[in-house]
């Protein structure tokens, strides 16, 4: 990881983590992203991310997994990851 790591609310439990890894490109983890929520910034709302390198689930409550599918299943990254429980992962699978 090299310089600055920008962490961004979303509302909620949810944040974005976002830092330039050794080779210079910018990486972008989720965690629990609820877009849906009230605190969530309008701008996010109105352009759901698709920058998601990595997206973290705690649990399976829908305010806190909701939208995980969202970001893997528009993500550009093509080596986007999800970490999960296996009965979340398994519910995703639906998807």
């Amino acid at each position: 990881m090299k310089g600055a790591v920008d962490i961004k609310w979303f509302g909620h439990a949810g944040f974005k983590i976002q830092f330039m890894d050794k080779d210079d490109i910018q990486r972008c983890v989720y965690i629990d992203i609820w877009i849906d929520n009230k605190d969530c910034p309008e701008a996010e709302k109105a352009d759901c991310p698709n920058d998601a390198d990595l997206v973290l689930v705690t649990h399976g409550q829908l305010d806190h997994s909701m939208h995980a599918p969202h970001l893997l299943i528009t993500g550009k990254r093509e080596e986007r990851k999800l970490v999960c429980s296996s009965e979340v992962g398994t519910y995703f699978e639906l998807f």
